[in-house]
């Protein structure tokens, strides 16, 4: 059997980050318009803009730290993922476009949460991401990408805390066609449930780096 051409996973995690980032500063750039005011409209008239602008402002905060679940599940994983395939480029491109395609389903949801099919699109989008996310991390650990420090407890936490917001996911997409307008709020289970894994898990530092081999380069 050939084994996949191995290297280092430093420019998957260059592009991430950058990825990422772009992604959080969509959010507010395509999402939140400043209200438009008549012509002289008074503080008033800005209130009543501002205070419509607040359920968009919901579901922008939500998709960013939805985000930075993401990001630093990514970040953990790449601690721990010491080697990168053909194979594991590719599935980390397919989960950046679904990380560029959030601004368009968080926009759509704020524009129109009270449809079904608008929150659909966005808790898609989400579960995708969380799925994607995953299957970075077993091809890691079923192609032996991973450092030899990382323990068969990390693997099971690992895979654990990629299901967190795919198992979320369904429950709101579940949720969607009968209450639409609160079906996202399923999202915020996402956030004390990171938290218990983060604390059942040992988080790598620096005495886990393994040394740069000939390999790896």
């Amino acid at each position: 059997m050939t084994v996949p051409a191995r290297f280092t996973t430093d420019r998957i995690q260059a592009l991430s980050d950058g990825i990422y980032g772009f992604a959080m500063t969509l959010l507010v750039a395509t999402t939140l318009d400043v209200p438009q005011l008549p012509e002289g409209g008074t503080q008033s008239d800005l209130a009543i803009g501002l205070a419509a602008l607040l359920s968009r402002f919901w579901v922008v905060v939500l998709s960013f730290v939805l985000l930075g679940i993401f990001w630093r599940v990514h970040h953990v994983q790449y601690h721990s993922i010491r080697y990168s395939t053909d194979g594991l480029v590719w599935l980390n491109l397919a989960t950046l476009l679904c990380v560029v395609l959030l601004p368009f389903s968080t926009e759509l949801v704020g524009e129109h949460g009270d449809y079904p099919l608008a929150c659909i699109v966005f808790q898609v989008n989400m579960l995708l991401i969380g799925l994607l996310a995953l299957a970075q991390w077993r091809y890691a650990v079923r192609n032996k990408l991973l450092g030899a420090e990382v323990t068969a407890d990390s693997v099971r936490i690992g895979t654990l805390r990629n299901l967190v917001v795919p198992a979320v996911s369904v429950v709101a997409i579940a949720l969607a066609p009968w209450l639409a307008a609160y079906s996202c709020w399923a999202y915020v289970l996402a956030i004390p449930a990171t938290r218990l894994l983060r604390h059942r898990s040992v988080e790598p530092n620096e005495e886990h780096v393994l040394p740069e081999t000939e390999e790896s380069r």
